[in-house]
């Protein structure tokens, strides 16, 4: 069972504040490795810190010290998952004065949905749009999961084929199909906000770059004029990525 907090009058920790990333080991689990500047925040050096990993339905929590002991890095392997693409990291600051029966530890200051680096400067996920892990599809190639993030599930038989999912026919059949997907969730929740580094902005924002992107739809926006916004922003993408010129040149390979 996992504890419960009590999180009223939280301060926001921002993610450029949490350094986290991921390497391999001679071990059996990849090793995540945790940093946090919290002197900003004013917080009880005493109070304790804490850092969760998850991703759907897996959850595993490490405490790595208190306040004043946090920017030095904090290793824990992630013995819960059996990949750690796509896993998602969330720091809890909590207060010790938690002693009366009954009463839940107050969360004092928190991020969420922080994503790991790689250990390489060249592919931090913070900046990725989409992640993907393998996973039993009960004969699906692929599925868009987005209970946390996007991420794409890719059939476990293939996912060590990277001709098969980093090859064009694919992408280009997958990934306008997932842009679509994703932007109908975001904007069918009323979410509108573009500015931040949570997922959903980071999407928005990427969606109003296409070419020919019309401004955002208001919440009280008919279906219809959603969709068709949705249609203008994944044709812009499609036009700028010439997903149809890829698929011309295959279909002219595969007739010779």
């Amino acid at each position: 069972m996992r504890r419960r907090f009590n999180y009223t009058n939280r301060i926001t920790i921002r993610k450029s504040d949490v350094n986290i990333s991921v390497h391999t080991t001679s071990g059996p689990a990849p090793v995540a490795r945790v940093s946090t500047d919290l002197a900003a925040y004013k917080l009880p050096e005493e109070a304790e810190v804490f850092v969760e990993a998850y991703r759907m339905h897996s959850y595993m929590r490490s405490r790595m010290g208190q306040v004043l002991d946090a920017a030095t890095p904090f290793e824990f392997a992630l013995t819960e998952f059996d990949t750690p693409d796509a896993v998602l990291f969330r720091l809890k600051v909590v207060s010790r004065r938690h002693d009366l029966k009954g009463t839940a530890p107050i969360i004092l200051a928190a991020a969420d949905k922080l994503s790991a680096s790689d250990g390489s400067d060249e592919n931090l996920n913070t900046d990725r749009l989409l992640t993907s892990k393998p996973e039993d599809l009960n004969g699906e190639l692929w599925r868009l999961d987005l209970e946390d993030q996007p991420v794409l599930l890719i059939e476990r038989a293939y996912w060590e084929n990277r001709d098969v999912i980093c090859g064009p026919w694919f992408r280009s059949l997958v990934i306008p199909t997932i842009l679509r997907t994703t932007l109908r969730h975001i904007l069918t929740s009323d979410f509108r906000e573009v500015e931040g580094d949570d997922w959903e902005p980071r999407w928005l924002r990427f969606a109003l770059e296409q070419p020919g992107t019309p401004p955002l739809p208001p919440e009280s926006a008919d279906p219809d004029v959603i969709d068709n916004w949705i249609n203008d922003c994944v044709a812009g993408f499609s036009r700028t990525f010439n997903i149809r010129g890829k698929v011309d040149k295959l279909i002219d390979g595969a007739a010779r």
